[in-house]
């Protein structure tokens, strides 16, 4: 090996050395968590500690959450993740993923990146047995997590997204939208669909058969009810916003949306389908228009699926005028064959639970 070559080996050695320090858990220190998680420019409302608290009261769900913090104090790096499963008991490990509903965070230095590599090895060490894979489902672009995530073994990949610069009059975000869902919303309040706040506990009782209506019909799991009334009750006021579109006095869609630092993140929702009346339209405009008319800076589609996938939502979400983003996520598969096998198990599920998989089963 060359002089050169021997430089730059310890060079890499050197940006991932090992910095006094010390790992915490979240439960063990919420004020220094979401301080941290509050200052640092890509903190986000998946971070905090609240919700994971609200993920961790939740059926299925256990939240690995850690932050390094050097001798001094600081802060050098913080994980968050959510181990979901969809089958309990023995087949538990063949059922189960561990997502982080947002890209973990650190300083911006060769410490936190060590830090954050640290923290990912031993998120890797306590889920490579009981999960079949990892995701991080980014929702900015990549900083420095980046580095340590593609040393730690995560792969990237390109996936989409919607964000809607809600920096504007309403009327401007409305010149934005499709010509055609413009027309329908308009439509839509001659025809008598009235869309309604209702950020409580008997909002989610309103909303939750309609999100579990739309994943049925689309063949994929829904999360057990308790995540929104755990949320409710756990995030400060004003952070949850639930709305309810009616026609003839009937709830025939519904949103929960997620509000933190200027971005409106657009997290479940669910509708009928009722011929010739576009009820979730108007519900996402509604929300567009609140963002802007309350100093919102963006509004967050929450995902439009892989590029080289057809995707129905990505189709939805493209008439806003919003712009279209790469953020991407990462994966790192525990093991292949049982991840290959669950998917490929999952599609034809899917598939046969689907109104066109169960016409063509008939």
């Amino acid at each position: 090996m060359n002089l050169s070559a021997i430089q730059h080996e310890n060079e890499e050695m050197e940006q991932f050395s090992t910095a006094p320090s010390r790992v915490i858990d979240c439960k063990d220190d919420h004020e220094r968590w979401d301080a941290y998680v509050r200052r640092h420019p890509k903190g986000s409302v998946f971070h905090l500690s609240d919700m994971l608290d609200a993920y961790s009261a939740t059926p299925k769900h256990e939240v690995f959450a850690r932050m390094t913090v050097s001798d001094e104090g600081k802060v050098l790096a913080l994980l968050a993740a959510v181990r979901v499963e969809t089958l309990s008991g023995l087949a538990s490990p063949f059922a189960s993923r561990s997502i982080f509903y947002a890209e973990p965070i650190c300083e911006s230095s060769d410490a936190g990146e060590s830090a954050l590599l640290g923290l990912i090895a031993e998120h890797d060490e306590a889920m490579q047995r009981r999960t079949l894979f990892a995701e991080v489902r980014n929702i900015a672009e990549a900083a420095r997590e980046r580095q340590s995530l593609t040393a730690a073994g995560y792969e990237f990949a390109d996936y989409l997204n919607y964000e809607v610069d809600t920096r504007k009059l309403s009327e401007e975000l409305f010149k934005q939208l499709s010509k055609s869902t413009r027309n329908k919303i308009r439509r839509s309040g001659t025809q008598g669909i009235v869309i309604e706040t209702d950020s409580s506990h008997a909002g989610i009782e309103r909303m939750y058969p309609l999100i579990r209506r739309s994943y049925d019909r689309a063949g994929v799991p829904v999360v057990d009810s308790a995540l929104f009334h755990e949320t409710l009750d756990r995030l400060p006021a004003g952070t949850v916003e639930i709305r309810v579109a009616q026609f003839e006095g009937q709830d025939v869609a519904a949103g929960i949306g997620l509000v933190f630092r200027g971005r409106f993140f657009a997290w479940y929702g669910g509708a009928r389908r009722i011929q010739g009346i576009p009820p979730f339209d108007c519900l996402t405009w509604d929300e567009i228009r609140w963002c802007a008319d309350h100093g919102m800076t963006c509004y967050d589609f929450g995902g439009a699926g892989w590029p080289e996938e057809a995707y129905g939502p990505r189709d939805f979400k493209a008439k806003f005028g919003g712009d279209l983003v790469h953020y991407g996520r990462y994966r790192k598969v525990y093991r292949k064959f049982a991840t290959t096998f669950a998917t490929q198990s999952f599609r034809i599920a899917r598939y046969a639970t689907s109104p066109r998989g169960r016409k063509a089963i008939r």
